[in-house]
């Protein structure tokens, strides 16, 4: 079951399946490569200004300028093809005497990709079961603004996971416009075991969900 969630209750929790890949200029994604071990996206806010617009002496309207979101996201890990196709890096070799040993290092420039990731929830349906739910995060242009920080630490406690943190912002793009209109983020929600199990299908294949030739 999609649509309307009058008289559901929905819980989100948890990040899964992001896919980055190359919007191209004709709506479709190219080059789609899978981010694992996705920690967290976090305080994606909007640093558009606003502009009050004044009318018979009083404010009539505020104007936003166009959406630029900044927030940063959080890896367990870093695949190499996410390296090189979402943080620009390139691979890098080493001698250590006869040993050769490969690496990335930051050029500092920061490809434009489409990013889709999963957050995995519960519907509470009006009668009462329970079903699976899942809000679908799209970032149409996207990029890193900095280079990957790590950071760990060790103590006679224990040891603690190593995790990379990059800042990124979206904007919008031509390329992806519902009625004409396009925006820096989008969020689907889908509600019923059925519909989660679908998308999850298309999921797996690497399909990004991209604008309907009609939008409701």
């Amino acid at each position: 079951m999609t649509g309307l969630t009058t008289g559901v209750k929905v819980t989100f929790a948890g990040n899964k399946k992001l896919l980055i890949g190359t919007l191209s200029d004709n709506g479709t994604v190219a080059s789609m490569v899978e981010g694992r071990g996705l920690v967290s996206v976090d305080a994606m806010e909007n640093q558009a200004e606003s502009e009050a617009q004044y009318a018979d002496d009083e404010v009539w309207t505020m104007v936003q300028g166009a959406p630029l979101l900044t927030g940063s996201m959080t890896f367990m890990q870093l695949n190499d093809d996410v390296r090189v196709d979402f943080f620009g890096q390139q691979e890098v070799t080493a001698k250590m005497g006869a040993t050769t040993v490969t690496g990335f290092a930051d050029v500092g420039s920061y490809p434009q990709r489409i990013l889709q990731y999963l957050i995995e929830g519960t519907a509470t349906m009006a009668d009462g079961s329970v079903e699976r739910a899942a809000l679908l995060t799209v970032y149409p242009n996207a990029q890193v603004t900095s280079t990957p920080s790590k950071e760990s630490e060790t103590n006679t406690d224990g040891t603690s996971v190593v995790n990379w943190t990059a800042d990124i912002q979206a904007t919008a793009t031509s390329k992806y416009r519902f009625n004409g209109k396009s925006q820096a983020m989008y969020e689907f929600q889908i509600i019923g075991d059925d519909a989660v199990n679908a998308m999850w299908a298309e999921l797996d294949k690497g399909t990004f969900a991209l604008p309907t030739a009609s939008t409701p």
